[in-house]
């Protein structure tokens, strides 16, 4: 019998962080879960750590072998997942507390949706970060330790955007969040501790951001609010103007006045 979560967590010489991870789920009171490690073939201990515990759990599996980075990882993770729902855990982050899980899915309200979301805990946000809407998330991004998504969600919205070497997981919120016809749920519950320094937060991705602007009119079309929408027309076009990529700017210039007119 498959379980209903799998617990994906990707891996790279993570041998001093992986143990607190993997406790943090083999302490949880809710059991319906596997462990699948993603590991990108790891010079360290990290394989014999996880070797070690699947002694005594018949839940855990891995792979390890080369990746592309961490969201190609992940996409691994999904194509081998047997659960239902899929989660995604940083090696060095870990569970907040021992019913998170049961939580979450001893409510079967929260089966109906695609995507249940809640808030992390991590170094200057003792809970990050409530409950989003699009103006928000243009803003700042949900952490995907905060994130529950049914597995077969990923065959609507597809995979992580690999391109995108930090924020794949920013764009592909986008693509549920933005999506009317995706059923979401934000709970009051913080999921994990979210650690910092990892490299979400040392690698500044200059890909996301070129194309972000332009990646919320192309998901957010038809529900991102006017004003956002103007706001955002105006930006690509000043990225065309400035890269002198005139061609470029002229239907995202036309647009924006168009927005302009019909709101004043």
């Amino acid at each position: 019998m498959n379980p209903l979560l799998t617990i994906i967590i990707p891996t790279f010489n993570s041998e001093n962080t992986v143990k607190n991870a993997i406790n943090s789920v083999l302490d949880q009171t809710f059991r319906e879960y596997e462990i699948l490690i993603i590991d990108n073939l790891s010079t360290d201990e990290t394989i014999p750590v996880v070797q070690q515990y699947m002694l005594n759990n018949n839940s855990l599996r891995y792979i390890s072998e080369k990746d592309n980075g961490i969201y190609d990882a992940m996409n691994k993770g999904i194509s081998l997942a047997k659960g239902e729902w899929v989660y995604f855990l940083g090696s060095d982050d870990r569970l907040f507390g021992k019913d998170t899980l049961a939580e979450i899915f001893s409510n079967k309200d929260n089966l109906q949706y695609q995507v249940v979301y809640g808030n992390v805990s991590r170094p200057g946000h003792e809970k990050y970060d409530g409950e989003f809407d699009p103006e928000k998330l243009y803003g700042q991004n949900i952490c995907h330790q905060a994130i529950f998504f049914k597995k077969s969600l990923f065959e609507i919205t597809g995979k992580f955007t690999i391109r995108y070497k930090s924020a794949a997981d920013w764009e592909h919120n986008l693509k549920w969040f933005l999506n009317p016809g995706i059923k979401k749920n934000y709970v009051d519950s913080i999921i994990a501790y979210h650690a910092a320094g990892g490299f979400s937060y040392t690698y500044k991705d200059t890909a996301f951001k070129q194309d972000k602007e332009k990646l919320f009119l192309k998901y957010g079309r038809g529900i991102i609010p006017a004003e956002l929408k103007t706001a955002l027309l105006k930006i690509v076009a000043y990225k065309a103007y400035a890269k002198r990529d005139y061609l470029s700017m002229i239907p995202y210039l036309f647009r924006y006045f168009f927005c302009k007119f019909k709101s004043g």
